[in-house]
């Protein structure tokens, strides 16, 4: 993915969230969002663009990212994907320390 992000497939925000609690540890649901574009002759080129723009977006101090939404459009020989991630902050602490 780039820029020290990992990419966690096929995992609920609800059920990480429970994980994540289960170790003892929170997950902050925290603004700001982040919605980028990317471009690509395959669809997977242009997700994964959008998605490393849209990571690239989240402020430094959030140091985990949720994928709201996923928009494609496909024109002739191109994909353009809009996607949405929304900030969040895993951390031992219950409230947010900035």
């Amino acid at each position: 993915m780039g820029n020290g992000w990992t990419r966690v497939e096929e995992i609920s925000a609800p059920v990480l969230d429970t994980i994540i609690r289960q170790a003892g540890w929170h997950f902050i649901w925290v603004l700001p969002d982040c919605a980028r574009r990317g471009l690509g002759t395959s669809l997977e080129a242009a997700t994964n663009r959008a998605l490393t723009r849209a990571l690239g977006g989240i402020p430094r101090q959030f140091n985990a990212a949720e994928l709201d939404s996923v928009h494609i459009t496909k024109y002739p020989g191109i994909y353009v994907v809009n996607v949405m991630l929304l900030s969040r902050q895993v951390q031992e602490q219950a409230s947010v320390c900035t």
